[in-house]
């Protein structure tokens, strides 16, 4: 059986830190993005300083969908095979979106872990997103972490996006690409945001 996403207006979390709003143009081409059928994808990496309760937003950007499509080309085979594999052994995307997207969906975060198990029903996005898809480590024990959503127009899509990783998995992730691959992004990260402070802060939607 074939389910629609589901819409909702986009969460404050994807907001830009500077407007308060959500993102307007695309980081590459400039596109306008609150155009009711345009498609793009929202990620953000965040910070937290528990001991200031600070949540520091270290970089955030969004990329229409054929911008999204060009840099995944240049991604190298076998970094989309140890992609691939990664996220099927460590976080089933698959049922994630099946669960959300089932008119009786379970909440998609039981105690015991990241996928499946009892829950309330509906896609709250809060929920959605409360925790690293591939640890289950709850958002504000995460020392570091990227958000990344699924939007058209001024809604967001509800799909296996959005989703919260944490930094030891993208630490993992990264530890999994090719030279090739690494060397291509951080120089996609570099013309945009400049050197990054950490090797893990590469801001790439990788995982959509």
């Amino acid at each position: 059986m074939f389910f629609l996403p589901t819409r909702i207006p986009i969460p404050p979390a994807f907001y830009s830190t500077e407007t308060d709003a959500p993102i307007e143009t695309c980081l590459v081409c400039d596109r306008s993005l609150l155009d009711r059928n345009t498609e793009y994808l929202v990620e953000k990496a965040v910070r937290q300083h528990p001991e200031y309760d600070v949540r520091e937003v270290i970089f955030e950007y969004a990329l229409c969908l054929r911008c999204h499509a060009d840099l995944q080309d240049e991604i190298s085979d076998a970094s989309k095979r140890a992609l691939e594999t990664y996220f099927l052994e460590r976080a089933n995307l698959y049922q994630r979106a099946a669960l959300l997207m089932s008119e009786n969906a379970p909440g998609p975060f039981p105690e015991t872990g990241a996928n499946g198990g009892a829950g309330t029903s509906g896609p709250d996005p809060e929920r959605w997103m409360d925790r690293c898809i591939v640890s289950g480590t709850p958002i504000e024990a995460l020392e570091e972490y990227q958000l990344i959503g699924h939007c058209v127009g001024r809604e967001m899509l509800m799909t296996h996006l959005p989703l919260v990783i944490g930094h030891e998995a993208m630490n993992e992730i990264m530890q999994r690409l090719s030279r090739e691959t690494r060397d291509r992004l951080g120089g996609f990260q570099e013309e945009h945001f400049g050197p990054p402070e950490m090797p893990h802060e590469l801001p790439v939607p990788i995982f959509a």
